[in-house]
C-alpha cells in the first residue's frame, strides 16, 4: 500500500454541522507512504472516528476511502485482514498489554549488593512478561584500580540475559532463573574471587574474555511499598580464553590459553519498582489464599 486517500469524508455525526473548520473532513487529502503526518484537534473534533475508519471498524460516513484508489467500502473480510496485518497498525488510547498494570508497573530496576561488595557498580532491570515469567537485564563494570600501574586489579565488565520462571506468580516469592552472560576482564595480583580459575592470580595478569550459562533459585520478598529484597543462588559454567602476562602491570605476554570452569553465582538485590509499588506488584498467590 502506498497512498491513504480520504475524498471528501464526513462522518454521519458532523454532517448536519455548517462549519467543519477541518483540513480533513471534506477535504480531498492522501497519506502517501513512508512520510510522517501529525493530526492534531481538539476533543470531539473525530480523531478517533479518523482511526477507525483508517482500520475499518466504521464506516459511518459520506465520501470516499480510498487505499491505492480502491474504496475502503468494497474491501472483504480477508482484504481488510491482510491491511490489518501488513500495511496499518493502530495502538488505541486505551489499550492493554497487561491486564491488571501500566507498562511502568512492569518494569524492576535492581541492584546486586553482593557485587557493590567487591567495588562493582552494576545496574539490573527485569521486564515482566506475563503472569510466570520476567526478563533480567543486567551489566556489571569494575573499571578500578583507574591507575594501570597499581594492582591488584579486578577489572572488567559484564552483561547478561536470565529469563526467569516464577513459581508462584512474576514478582512475588520464589523463582528459577536461566542465565546466560559474557565477560571481558584483566586481572592480576588478587587471589580472590578469580583464584577458582587461575592460581597464579598472585604474581601474573590474565586478560581475556568468557561466557557462561547457569541455573539458579532465588526468593523475592516485598518488604515495604517502595522496594523488595531478592536473594538469589545458583552455578554458572562455561569457557573462558585468555592471554597470561610476567607480571601484574606489565605487558610482556607468556602465552594464551582457554579452560572450561565452574563458579557459583550468589545475589543480594535491591529491587525498586519503576511505577506502582511493591505491594501491588508482589500478588498473594493461589496457595497463599
Amino acid at each position: 500500500m502506498n497512498t491513504i486517500q480520504f475524498k471528501y469524508v464526513i462522518p454521519q455525526v458532523f454532517a448536519s454541522r455548517e462549519e467543519q473548520n477541518s483540513d480533513v473532513w471534506q477535504q480531498d487529502i492522501t497519506f502517501e507512504k513512508e512520510k510522517v503526518y501529525l493530526i492534531e484537534a481538539e476533543s470531539g473534533k473525530g480523531k478517533s472516528t479518523f482511526c477507525s475508519y483508517l482500520i475499518g471498524y466504521r464506516h459511518d460516513y459520506s465520501g470516499q476511502v480510498l487505499f491505492d484508489d480502491i474504496d475502503a467500502r468494497g474491501l472483504k473480510v480477508a482484504d481488510w485482514t491482510n491491511i490489518r496485518q501488513q500495511h496499518i497498525s493502530m495502538l488505541f488510547q486505551e489499550l492493554r498489554l497487561f491486564p491488571e498494570l501500566t507498562a511502568m508497573e512492569n518494569v524492576l530496576i535492581k541492584n546486586n549488593l553482593f557485587y557493590d561488595a567487591i567495588a562493582t557498580p552494576n545496574l539490573q532491570v527485569e521486564f515482566r512478561l506475563n503472569d510466570k515469567w520476567s526478563l533480567e537485564a543486567n551489566v556489571g563494570f569494575n573499571p578500578f584500580p583507574l591507575d594501570d600501574t597499581k594492582y591488584p586489579k579486578w577489572r572488567h565488565i559484564m552483561v547478561a540475559l536470565a529469563p526467569r520462571y516464577w513459581i508462584c506468580h512474576t514478582f512475588n516469592r520464589d523463582f528459577v532463573s536461566f542465565n546466560a552472560a559474557y565477560a571481558h576482564y584483566n586481572v592480576g595480583g588478587n587471589a580472590f574471587p578469580v583464584s577458582w580459575m587461575y592460581n597464579q592470580v598472585k604474581t601474573n595478569r590474565y586478560e581475556g574474555d568468557a561466557v557462561m550459562v547457569g541455573l539458579s533459585y532465588g526468593w523475592h520478598w516485598a518488604v515495604s511499598p517502595h522496594f523488595s529484597i531478592e536473594l538469589e543462588g545458583g552455578i554458572d559454567g562455561g569457557y573462558t580464553w585468555y592471554k597470561k602476562y610476567k607480571c601484574e602491570h606489565c605487558g610482556d605476554m607468556m602465552g594464551k590459553g582457554g579452560r572450561w570452569f565452574l563458579l557459583p553465582k550468589v545475589g543480594l538485590n535491591l529491587s525498586v519498582p519503576l511505577g506502582g509499588d511493591e505491594y501491588s506488584l508482589a500478588r498473594r498467590c493461589d496457595c497463599e489464599k
